[in-house]
């Protein structure tokens, strides 16, 4: 269909034909494609050429009825209707949404005289509103770190003291001891979540993986014990240098101890097992627990801040162990057994 009107040869030239697309380019996430009176494409962004997997001297000259059909088709209803096209979803390729958007530009008697077609992805968008809300939900948990970690570091100033003070005064007793211990530990998470919390840049030191893990393991042997639970070790990878920030690398394995640890009410086995990767350039830590195992429909949520299934849970903990993990550029993912039992697996680049 032309538009009629003027020849198609006396248009204005494809230069100011091309300054729709220009003047919106701004909008570089979403695809624009001007459609002239006489129905071919003169001119596209690269958003629409990534939208339609065709570069722009590919596209230009073509018809508009050459567009992906569903495209094609709300262009000639825009012509015949003489109305706008706003936000209609529609199907291209194999399967790719996009929201198109028409809008009809006129001659001073009132002709359609242009089109400019407006393409956003769907899916990109959904993509986007979703990491905006967990960059929300992390920002919450920057908030809550900062003071809770402050009221944290306050109380345990007095309950330190007293500590100190009956260490001097008797003997010093296991209990004592692991009291002790205990305070350290809560120090330690509280000033890695106040570092969390300011964004500091990371000192990273050259560590060895495994060293690490018996080092926090230490941390929580007490807890093992009075819930019955065997420890089970399986040191695979031979290469297991990581550059990491020791502290913060703790906090996140005592954390995912500790989840499993809740897991096991009536005793049972914590499994650690490493391993190098098919390209031989991470390792990966395996914590897994003989517990009742994670709800499928639960497992797309484990590490969303304040997710817990726990009644006495905060929801921390999984997604202060994932933010430190991503900040050693490494990942960390969740699966629960056929029957039972949950595995969390950790992959952290080998040092080079």
């Amino acid at each position: 269909m032309n538009l009629g009107g003027r020849d198609p040869k006396h248009d204005e030239p494809a230069q100011s034909r091309f300054r729709w697309t220009d003047a919106l380019e701004p909008l570089s996430q979403h695809g624009l494609l001007s459609v002239g009176r006489d129905l071919r494409i003169n001119g596209c962004n690269e958003a629409a050429e990534r939208l339609l997997g065709k570069a722009s001297r590919e596209m230009v000259n073509l018809s508009s009825d050459q567009l992906p059909s569903s495209i094609a088709a709300l262009v000639d209803e825009a012509v015949r209707s003489g109305d706008p096209i706003r936000r209609r979803n529609v199907t291209i390729g194999s399967g790719g949404r996009v929201q198109v958007d028409i809008v009809l530009g006129r001659t001073g008697s009132g002709e359609i005289d242009h089109l400019v077609v407006g393409l956003v992805d769907v899916e990109g968008i959904a993509r986007l509103e979703e990491q905006l809300w967990h960059l929300h939900r992390f920002a919450n948990i920057g908030v809550l770190s900062t003071t809770v970690a402050h009221e944290i570091k306050n109380a345990l100033a007095f309950v330190k003291t007293f500590t100190d003070l009956l260490a001097e005064e008797e003997a010093e007793s296991e209990r004592l001891k692991l009291a002790r211990l205990e305070i350290q530990r809560i120090d330690n998470t509280a000033r890695q979540l106040l570092r969390l919390s300011r964004g500091d840049q990371l000192e990273l030191s050259r560590l060895n993986l495994h060293s690490v893990i018996e080092n926090s393991l230490q941390l929580i042997q007490h807890r093992l014990d009075s819930h019955n639970i065997t420890l089970v070790r399986s040191f695979e990878s031979d290469v297991d240098q990581v550059d990491a920030r020791e502290q913060q690398l703790e906090l996140a394995l005592i954390n995912l101890y500790l989840n499993a640890i809740g897991a096991m009410s009536q005793g049972g086995e914590l499994r650690l097992t490493t391993r190098k990767d098919a390209s031989g350039s991470s390792i990966i830590l395996t914590v897994e627990d003989t517990g009742s195992g994670i709800s499928e429909a639960d497992l797309p949520y484990l590490f969303d801040p304040f997710f817990t299934t726990k009644s006495d849970g905060s929801g921390l903990g999984l997604s202060i162990t994932q933010c430190i993990i991503r900040h050693h550029g490494g990942s960390i993912w969740a699966e629960s057994g056929p029957v039972s039992g949950a595995a969390f697996h950790v992959s952290l680049p080998l040092s080079r």
